[in-house]
């Protein structure tokens, strides 16, 4: 399934074809990376649809 708009198809191609050139200096790539690295261990939501008796059995088992 393709979710992505034709303006986006073509920014999606465009970056394939290696058309994009990096703008940024080492020291700032580095600093991103450091980024990355300090929010991997956040939390994450999700959301789940339970029924009734699913979250009865949830709470007899806890």
């Amino acid at each position: 399934m393709n979710q992505f708009s034709p303006e986006e198809q073509e920014i999606v191609k465009s970056f394939e074809a290696d058309e994009w050139i990096t703008q940024g200096t080492p020291e700032r790539l580095q600093q991103l990376q450091l980024y990355t690295k300090s929010t991997d261990n956040l939390r994450q939501q999700i959301t789940l649809n339970l029924s009734n008796e699913e979250i009865i059995s949830i709470l007899k088992n806890t």
